[in-house]
């Protein structure tokens, strides 16, 4: 079959007007060469449209500070929270068990955490803002956390938990904001983002994208996190909280492999398999057709995938959640959008 640019702006569409979402924005090509396809959908939708990132945080934000990290200290990997930090061992002195986890193991969805817990009972409600939440949510979570079981035999289960860990980790050691490590990350690769609109709790902009109507906070949001437990915890979190545009995605991935950091992450890769990135399953990234595919899922719609061995990507960003939080449209979307994408690599 013969792809036709045409015939992705016809898929976008077909579910635009079927109400799944409102805004939509989808790109693929690669990073090497600089080559790429956009396409767009919905009302003042364009490349600086800045979405709810959700999932994609734990790729692009946690996963790059933790080899930042690990490098700039030369640690292994493998060793204990709890012998990198006294503070981690006093934050936690009532489940001494997360202090034996290590990054490896939380970075590979195998440390035994559950995938979910609730974070915003009794806690998210209606009418406050986001930014109350913001002073006391490493106490929160710490407590939280330290009410979880963790399996004595972990197998691959994943775990929001082990990234709001991850994010908590490196909050204490660093003694800085998640969100101003990650600032000062991008300023590293050389990103500039003067409308503060990459990263967490972004800065009112007529680009943001909305996610809907929230029963918990009774509101509307937009720019403001869709997920409740990041919300609780004030809107910055290990695995959710993350905002940008596709662009700012792109020039983001083109910036992080070759510097060192990404290199680091690359030989991690190699040596150890993946981890904080998603390994590829089925139809999420088969249209790319090599075995070294990482990429991640996004609640809220979004989706990107990359081939490492020929720098190919695919990325889809949407608010699917205004119309409904089950999965199964979304999925069918994805889909067939990387059917597309297939035919237009191997093409």
């Amino acid at each position: 079959m013969t792809f036709c640019l045409s015939d992705m702006d016809g898929l976008i569409e077909e579910y635009a007007v079927t109400g799944l979402f409102t805004s939509c924005y989808a790109a693929f090509g690669n990073l090497k060469s600089g080559k790429r396809e956009r396409f767009f959908s919905g009302k003042k939708i364009d490349s600086s449209s800045i979405f709810d990132l959700a999932s994609l945080t734990k790729a692009l934000v946690t996963t790059p500070l933790i080899c930042r990290f690990a490098l700039s200290r030369s640690l292994a990997l493998e060793t204990p929270l709890g012998d990198m930090s006294k503070k981690i061992v006093s934050l936690f002195s009532q489940n001494r068990k997360i202090c034996e986890l290590n990054l490896l193991n939380l970075l590979s969805h195998r440390s035994g955490l559950p995938f979910w817990a609730n974070f915003w009972v009794n806690r998210l409600q209606s009418g406050h803002l986001i930014e109350e939440y913001r002073s006391t949510g490493l106490a929160h979570g710490i407590e939280v956390l330290s009410r979880q079981k963790i399996a004595k035999k972990p197998q691959e289960i994943y775990s929001d938990l082990g990234f709001i860990l991850l994010g908590f980790f490196l909050e204490v050691v660093s003694e800085k904001r998640l969100e101003t490590l990650f600032s000062r990350f991008l300023s590293e690769l050389g990103l500039k983002d003067d409308d503060g609109c990459f990263g967490f709790n972004p800065t009112p902009h007529p680009s943001m994208v909305p996610t809907g109507y929230c029963r918990i906070r009774n509101r509307d949001l937009c720019g403001e996190v869709h997920d409740e437990n990041c919300a609780s915890l004030g809107g910055v979190s290990g695995h959710a909280g993350l905002f940008g545009s596709g662009d700012t995605i792109i020039a983001f991935l083109e910036r992080f492999f070759p510097s060192p950091t990404g290199q680091f992450f690359l030989r991690l890769l190699k040596e150890q398999g993946i981890f904080g990135f998603r390994p590829f399953t089925g139809n999420n990234s088969a249209f790319l057709g090599g075995n070294q595919i990482i990429g991640h899922n996004g609640f809220t719609g979004t989706c990107l995938w990359l081939d490492i061995t020929n720098w190919n990507f695919a990325m889809l960003l949407t608010n699917r959640v205004i119309s409904s939080r089950l999965p199964l449209r979304i999925m069918v979307f994805r889909k067939r959008f990387f059917e597309y994408c297939r035919q237009y690599f191997s093409g």
